[in-house]
Parts: C-alpha cells; structure tokens; sequence
C-alpha cells in the first residue's frame, strides 16, 4: 500500500467496481472456461449473465472489499481491468471474530507476471491494518494446484482438506483451506506486504 495513494501497490491499482464500466469484465471473467472451472466446484456447465449478475450482487452486497484490478501503466481512460480481488464481510452475528474469506480472479492472459501475489499482498496489507481484520482465509480445489505456491508466497498455511469432498471428471478431489492469522502477517512483512511480489 502507497503512503501516497493507498488504494495502489507497486505496478497495480485497486478501483471500485462501477457496473456500467465493469459487468462486461466480470461476465468475461466468469464466464471464460479455464478461470470458472478451476475455481468453482459448481457443476460446470456454460453459465450466463443472470448466474454473474447473481455473483456481483453478492460481491457487492456482501464484501468488506471488492476492487477491480488495473496495472498502473495503462492509460486510465482506455485501460483494462486485468482481475478483480474480494474480502467477504462477516454476518452481524459473527463479525467479532474479525475473518474473512478472500478471492482473487487475474486474467488467463495477465497470469505469470506477478500480479496475483502483489493484489494478494495488498488486500492482507489492507485487511489487517485498514478493516482490522484477525484472519483471512481461502480454499482452492486441488486439481488448480498452480495456485499453491502463490498462496505460500504470500504466508498462508494449510489447515486441512475436505477429503474428496468435489467431483469433476469423473474423480473426487480435495478442497484445501489455507489462512494467515495477522500477527503471522505482521512477523511476515512487518507492515509492508505490497511492494514485496
């Protein structure tokens, strides 16, 4: 997180999400084939607008954060979004505990680069020390085991598996649940988390 703009990290800035600017973005997102099967263990089947409207209500209903991401080199009049990142905000009965459960979508094509693990690190930076957050956690499904390592870089830790608990071609695999507790975050990155990728 910039001293100087807070909504920003190193090559990457994190704006609302506007629906006549972004739906377009987010449909793309959901409904490309590769992102909305490695990440959902929904029955995968093509899915439409009403199923991403369905989504985005909830993201925006239902999130302590919801920010699309653009690279910082773009022009701000005519750059694209390359992903999107989410902190979901707790029921009222529950949100003295202080977790949250995080997402995160980069474009197939923006993959690679980095730009998971600097998005990743900013929303922990601001999920700590902006929404004073104690946990943040995630589940992956284990056939996107690529994604392990960017969630190690950034200091999560496994807790446990849902053991075969998803089926997808015709096999049962796991869900992994990670999480980062706030003062591993802290020991981690001593309150600099985003301009470290």
């Amino acid at each position: 997180m910039s001293p100087h703009h807070p909504f920003r990290s190193e090559r990457l800035e994190y704006r609302a999400y506007h629906p006549d600017k972004h739906v377009d973005f987010i449909e793309q997102v959901h409904t490309e084939p590769f992102a909305y099967i490695n990440a959902s263990a929904s029955l995968h089947r093509p899915v439409g607008k009403r199923f991403v409207e369905d989504v985005v209500k909830d993201l925006v209903d239902k999130s302590l954060l919801f920010v699309i991401i653009y690279r910082i080199d773009n022009d701000p009049d005519t750059s694209e979004p390359i992903g999107a990142i989410s902190l979901s905000a707790a029921e009222p009965e529950m949100m003295h505990h202080r977790c949250s459960n995080m997402a995160i979508d980069i474009v197939h094509d923006q993959q690679g680069r980095g730009y998971g693990t600097e998005a990743l690190n900013w929303a922990l930076e601001w999920g700590f020390r902006q929404a004073g957050l104690h946990r943040i956690e995630l589940e992956y499904l284990e056939w996107n085991s690529r994604v392990r390592p960017l969630y190690d870089r950034c200091g999560f830790t496994e807790e446990g598996r849902r053991r075969k608990s998803v089926f997808k071609d015709g096999k049962w695999w796991d869900e992994i649940g990670m999480s980062i507790l706030e003062d591993e975050w802290r020991a981690r990155w001593q309150g600099s988390a985003a301009i470290r990728t």
